[in-house]
């Protein structure tokens, strides 16, 4: 067991930075944040520039719902580890938690400025641009996010409706099949593709897809 390894360690030396990084990495792994943060915590009052303890605990924060913790630690973790793509994305995600669009944004932009096929991160970017009535960001990022992440259903949703919204029917129709094979029970994506088939004429597809509402 490698926590009682560690543990071991820690009991015979209990100044080993590396011991109780292991520890904290043990609980974080079992799903144990809170504990995984004080072992954290620990591994910063020994060694105050250990930029993945940092890291580490922004995550368990997160993870924890404790959003506004997690962003002085992920803060943190930048200073010393500058160009690290997912710990812009969790500062990212953090501010968006803590409605601070502005700082969400940028992190995230950040954060597809190191790797643009970061998904996650452009499904993000997508949502918080979709509600500030960014439509045209919105799409593009959505756009991208389905690209890199098409394991993702709500992506296929997100970019079909808006553009659905949008009434640009035809580039609405390919993501909302795909959402619809992924999640067969969506009202709104089968109504929404109903009203696509008979805007274009095709009415058979229509009372197909109709017939399916009645279903639910």
């Amino acid at each position: 067991d490698a926590l009682l390894s560690f543990q071991r360690v820690v009991w015979k030396n209990p100044d080993n930075v590396d011991a109780h990084f292991g520890i904290g990495s043990c609980l974080l792994n079992r799903s144990s944040y809170s504990d995984a943060v004080n072992a954290f915590e620990i591994v910063l009052d020994l060694d105050p520039y250990h930029h993945q303890a940092y890291y580490y605990s922004g995550f368990a924060y997160i993870a924890l719902e404790k959003y506004a913790d997690a962003i002085p630690m992920l803060t943190k973790a930048l200073m010393l580890d500058p160009e690290n793509e997912n710990t812009y994305y969790y500062l990212g995600l953090a501010y968006h938690k803590t409605n601070n669009l502005t700082r969400a944004l940028e992190a995230l932009n950040r954060t597809v400025k190191i790797n643009s096929e970061n998904g996650f991160a452009q499904y993000l970017l997508g949502t918080i641009y979709e509600d500030i009535l960014e439509v045209e960001k919105a799409i593009n990022s959505y756009t991208l996010a389905r690209k890199f992440s098409p394991e993702i259903p709500d992506i296929h949703y997100k970019l079909g409706m808006l553009l659905y919204r949008t009434d640009d029917f035809k580039s609405a129709m390919e993501p909302l099949r795909d959402y619809i094979i992924l999640q067969p029970d969506s009202i709104n994506v089968l109504k929404a593709l109903g009203n696509i088939f008979i805007n274009q004429n095709r009415f058979p597809e229509a009372i197909n897809t109709y017939e399916r509402l009645l279903k639910y």
